[in-house]
């Protein structure tokens, strides 16, 4: 499903220095401490389906 492109498509959303994930990270690093910031939800080019986009903030 997710080849090269659709990792630069999620990169091609943030800004300089910003760090883009997906939705199943939060849940993956849950009780870390790791602050995420939601970013809505998005089609990215080339992949199918909507998702949800979360910034790291800390």
């Amino acid at each position: 499903m997710w080849k090269c492109g659709g990792s630069c498509r999620l990169a091609s959303l943030a800004v300089s220095g910003e760090v883009l994930v997906l939705q199943t990270v939060p849940t993956l690093v849950a009780g870390s401490g790791i602050v995420f910031e939601d970013r809505g939800r998005h089609h990215l080019k080339g992949v199918p389906d909507e998702w949800q986009i979360f910034a790291v903030v800390h």
